[in-house]
């Protein structure tokens, strides 16, 4: 029964598993339950959950700080002082360079486990945009390029 159980939660609709858990016996209900902890709450999938979270932490402040250093430089450059750049080649840059490479790894582990079906989630699609733009974002920081309203637009 359990092995029949966690076939079928693997090819199964979550919202349809959802729906009808409710409908279920208590005690049949109880070992749904159990077998989902079980599978929820093991330690790879925690991890990944931690170390998600911790890249998203060490990505928001690396772009935070990237940022303000480029619109430091880009005020520099535009007020003429030679010796700037509009670019800016610090650690918080390469550090978004790192989020966004976990982030596009995560991406593809997600399109090999799910396949056509990542297509259809909404979520993997804003991930994949986030992506897109973190990666845009960052490109002109680091090497200047850009026009004033291309910059502000991002």
């Amino acid at each position: 029964t359990r092995k029949c159980l966690e076939i079928y939660l693997e090819e199964a609709n979550p919202d349809a598993c959802a729906e009808a858990l409710g409908n279920l016996p208590l005690w049949l209900r109880k070992t749904i339950l159990h077998v989902l902890v079980e599978r929820i709450a093991s330690p790879v999938p925690t991890a990944i959950l931690m170390l998600d979270f911790y890249f998203y932490i060490l990505l928001i402040v690396s772009f935070s700080l990237a940022s303000q250093d480029y619109l430091r430089a880009r005020y520099l450059y535009s007020m003429g002082d030679d010796n700037t750049n509009a670019g800016i080649t610090g650690w918080s840059v390469k550090f978004v360079y790192i989020g966004v490479f976990y982030l596009i790894l995560r991406e593809l582990m997600q399109i090999c486990s799910q396949k056509w079906l990542w297509l259809r989630d909404a979520w993997n699609l804003l991930d994949f945009a986030d992506i897109v733009l973190l990666l845009t974002s960052n490109v002109f920081m680091h090497t200047g390029m850009g026009q004033n309203e291309a910059v502000r637009v991002l």
